[in-house]
């Protein structure tokens, strides 16, 4: 008895032990299956605050919080007023004021500084050339100001003009003063506390192309012709690519922002009339992976290695060309960056009875390259100050929310922020209980195993976002698709094409976007069709080779032969039969209800079985069985859940739970929301120990885990 009572204090020792301090050059490294941000040289469990003003750091310190991102800037912002105040001349006195409320409140805090960046009022004076200019309505070429004169709620803001990232000069300018403003804080007395720097730009901070215009400055124009020089070398190639006789490397302009906006196959361009536009946002997300990595390397100098650095960046679940998010490749291929930030996706997300909380990033392929990935909460609380469309009536309605929210943050194993912009507040004692209670938890699963656990693979691929404007229909296939995947009951992971030589080890593999792979990715793919995997494509898959639209290419691909109409509606049913011959209980009706130009769908039945089909007859829906592999094609997205997981189960993917709830796991945490009120079973891989988080319950070592739940009700389960 004596040896099984000192087994058991030994255990509860070790467990509740503090873990050690590693060493590591960067406040970012792996611990535990996933990466994580290091405070002292230990473990973080991932809850930071952030926001413009009032950041409560003593009520967040109190609820367990040692993480604070407030904004300031090293230079001038676009809404921070400049600490420098003339060439080379910088006063520092807002920033260590900054600095102080939060380590006055929270002596043992530790900051992330994100920084706000435009250009100083007399260095814009001075470069007029390295300016955003943009087409204006009326014809001419003219510089941009914002905010602009019809922004809600803005008017009250002075309208000025915008650096250009394509301009060497800013380049210059912005890396020295950020160089310049850790040297600052690494003097003063705040340099323990600050742990790193967030690279914020554009009028959100989040690397949005200035005005969502395209950049006609003489600079930019410059800079895009050396991008047309490195890829075409010769005029001949150039006017062959853009088929237009005139144009040389020497002349080519950007585009116009109705070439941009619009194209001339409906919602897909044509390479033989729109490769200037396709150019353009290939060059767009050049420049700014390339300006954030010049300015990512200065911090990293000038903080001898020792700062976390990061951005708001690759937002590419979005697929928006003209944002300049697609160079996270060359972003993750760099030792500079070490965390991406962005919101939780908005709009349908966010909603209270039906929201399904995701990133705008491919988070997966952020761990796969070792770097951080935190999701920020700027959700409208009850408290809040003025309006808003998500506003909430009681903190037992926030409580629901942040819950929800957490159940995706933990089992993805990624950190997290409360933001305050626009009248967001927490400040209330209820409320503020409940994030200490979030935070204790954050704390518990840290010591987790965070193994990734997914078998199906969202893949977004970069470059297809050229190849298309942004429409509802990009959203339907991309962004709207996962509200189906994350209650399929399996989890799922969200990479990048080129991250696809590291993925073998997937059952499912789920292209949204697939319009324009590259050689180098259709060879990948090719490599996929084997060891039984599924491989399920929507929209237009693989329609563009060679600069042009080739359905003989898209064929090639999928294994299926596929064909273009001028105009489909976008919905699809299987019938009953259909639906039971692919194991589902009853038939579905899935897709938005409006049409699409031009439409996809496959050409005859020869070879594979089809089972949805569109509202004029055609196959929307259909699976071919392959040698080795199997093909899955979709005119529509939006599946229902019922439909993933037929899908998933016959390629032999886990399910956690049959139930079409919200649910996302990792090898040690399963977080699950009610889509209605019930019985849960959630059924793991294997038998561990199992906790619930928010009620304590032990379950024992086991299997299998059913849970009664109200509507909306979260539960994290714990597993060691």
């Amino acid at each position: 008895m004596l040896k099984l009572l000192f087994a058991v204090l030994l255990i509860a020792i070790v467990s509740t032990a503090t873990v050690p301090p590693v060493a590591c050059a960067s406040p970012v490294a792996p611990y535990r299956g996933a990466v994580r941000l290091f405070v002292d040289g230990r473990p973080y469990c991932g809850m930071i605050r952030s926001g413009f003003k009032a950041l409560q750091p003593d009520q967040f310190a109190q609820a367990g919080v040692r993480v604070f991102a407030p904004v300031s800037t090293p230079s001038a912002g676009f809404w921070e007023a400049p600490v420098e105040t003339g060439p080379g001349v910088f006063d520092y006195t807002s920033v260590d004021q900054l600095l102080a409320s939060i380590v006055d409140a929270s002596p043992d805090g530790r900051i992330i500084l994100r920084t706000d960046i435009s250009a100083p009022e007399w260095w814009r004076n001075q470069h007029p050339n390295d300016l955003v200019w943009y087409h204006a309505a009326d014809g001419t070429i003219k510089p941009l100001m914002l905010p602009r004169p019809d922004s809600n709620g803005l008017q009250k803001y002075p309208a000025k003009t915008m650096p250009s990232w394509s301009s060497p000069d800013w380049q210059s300018l912005t890396e020295d003063a950020f160089g310049k403003l850790v040297k600052h804080i690494q003097a003063s007395k705040y340099a323990s506390n600050v742990i790193g720097y967030l690279i914020g730009t554009g009028e959100s901070h989040e690397w949005f192309a200035w005005g969502n215009e395209v950049d006609a400055s003489p600079i930019d124009t410059t800079m895009f012709r050396r991008y047309l020089t490195k890829k075409y070398a010769t005029d001949a190639a150039l006017q062959t690519s853009w088929a237009d006789p005139n144009v040389t490397l020497g002349t080519a302009q950007t585009p116009t922002t109705d070439q941009i906006t619009h194209a001339s196959l409906g919602y897909l361009r044509d390479p033989r009339k729109e490769q200037q536009a396709i150019d353009y946002q290939a060059h767009a997300s050049q420049v700014e992976a390339n300006a954030l990595l010049g300015i990512a390397s200065a911090i990293k100098k000038a903080s001898f290695g020792r700062a976390a650095v990061g951005a708001f960046y690759g937002y590419e679940v979005m697929d928006i060309g003209i944002w300049g998010h697609n160079g996270l490749t060359t972003v993750l291929n760099s030792n500079a960056i070490d965390f991406l930030v962005s919101p939780l996706l908005y709009w349908e997300h966010r909603r209270l009875e039906t929201g399904t909380p995701g990133p705008m990033v491919p988070i997966d392929s952020v761990r796969l390259h070792g770097k951080l990935w935190i999701s920020e909460t700027d959700l409208w609380t009850s408290v809040s100050q003025g309006t808003s469309q998500t506003a909430v009536k009681d903190v037992a309605t926030d409580t629901v929310i942040q819950r929800r929210n957490m159940a995706w943050v933990l089992p993805n194993a990624v950190a997290h922020w409360w933001f305050t912009v626009s009248g967001i507040s927490y400040d209330n004692p209820d409320l503020m209980k409940e994030i200490g209670n979030e935070v204790s938890i954050a704390k518990r699963a840290l010591e987790c195993d965070a193994s990734s656990v997914d078998e199906v693979a969202f893949v977004i691929d970069e470059q297809s976002a050229f190849y298309h404007i942004n429409s509802r229909a990009t959203s339907d296939f991309m962004r709207l698709s996962m509200d189906g995947l994350f209650r399929s009951g399996a989890q799922v992971g969200m990479y990048n094409t080129s991250d696809l030589p590291r993925l073998h080890n997937k059952k499912v593999f789920v292209f949204p976007n697939l319009l324009a792979p590259t050689p180098e990715i259709r060879k990948e793919i090719e490599l996929l069709k084997r060891a039984g995997r599924t491989l399920v494509f929507f929209d237009a898959p693989g329609v563009y080779k060679d600069g042009a639209l080739d359905l003989g290419a898209a064929a090639a691909l999928t294994g299926i032969h596929l064909t273009q109409v001028p105009t489909q509606m976008q919905t699809v049913t299987l019938d009953d039969a259909s639906a039971k011959a692919l194991g589902m209980t009853g038939g579905v009706k899935y897709g938005p209800a409006f049409a699409l130009e031009p439409g996809t769908r496959v050409a005859g039945k020869t070879g594979l079985t089809a089972y949805g089909t569109l509202p004029d007859g055609g196959i929307g829906f259909a699976v071919r069985k392959a040698d080795g592999w199997t093909s899955v094609f979709s005119a529509a997205g939006q599946l229902p859940p019922s439909l993933w997981q037929a899908i998933f189960r016959a390629a032999g993917v886990h399910i956690y739970a049959a139930s079409g709830d919200i649910l996302h796991a990792s090898g040690g945490c399963v977080g699950i929301t009610a889509n209605s009120a019930g019985t849960k079973t959630i059924v793991l891989p294997g038998a561990k120990h199992v906790t619930e988080a928010f009620s304590g319950q032990d379950f024992g070592v086991t299997d299998r885990v059913s849970l009664p739940m109200e509507d909306l009700q979260t539960a994290i389960l714990l597993m060691r």
